[in-house]
């Protein structure tokens, strides 16, 4: 009697995940916490209110330690249902900008101060008041007029401004710092001081 012979091919198949390397991105702005989620799929709890120039998106990682917080956040954009949302991977804390709550009443005219202390070594106090809401701007430039540090750069409300500037990184010397400002009612204002770093 003969059996026919019966030839088995095993074929092992071997999947490989390759991790995709998408590209980081930086944005600015303040981390809000949603209160509704319009997105399906929920395409994160937090939101990022966006400075000048950058996108409204949704934002997904361990960043509820710096909502309300004007900040710089590094990721990658990933979609999630009919939406985008921006992995954080990295949040750095921008210069603290905080409204004085002494004030009663809304400042009746522009101010720019004198930073105080100064002359300073390495940090000194910059406040301003406004007195309408627009999209404000403070930056510091250094005596051949090149900027050096933006300091506050989007919309503000009416009120009293205090920002600190820690000039460690910087060499000694003059500077200057230039408040400007467009208010949604059309008001316009711009002024510039010196200081003197030791």
């Amino acid at each position: 009697m003969k059996f026919s012979s019966v030839r088995y091919c095993i074929i092992f198949l071997v999947i490989i995940v390759v991790d995709v390397a998408y590209p980081l991105e930086t944005r600015q702005g303040i981390i809000r916490r949603v209160q509704s989620i319009v997105c399906t799929n929920d395409c994160g709890n937090f939101y990022l209110e966006p400075d000048p120039g950058d996108d409204f998106t949704y934002l997904k990682g361990n960043i509820s330690s710096y909502v309300d917080q004007h900040v710089e956040v590094t990721g990658f954009r990933a979609s999630c249902g009919g939406c985008e949302s921006f992995i954080v991977t990295e949040v750095e804390l921008l210069p603290i900008v905080e409204v004085n709550n002494l004030l009663s009443e809304t400042p009746l005219a522009f101010r720019l101060n004198q930073n105080f202390p100064n002359p300073f070594n390495p940090a000194t106090a910059i406040a301003f008041t406004l007195p309408s809401e627009g999209i404000a701007s403070l930056k510091i430039f250094n005596i051949l007029g090149h900027e050096v540090k933006s300091l506050v750069e989007g919309r503000q409300k009416a009120g009293l401004y205090e920002v600190r500037w820690d000039a460690t990184s910087k060499p000694s010397g003059v500077y200057f710092y230039r408040l400007s400002f467009v208010g949604i009612n059309g008001a316009y204002f711009v002024q510039t001081k010196k200081m003197l770093y030791l």
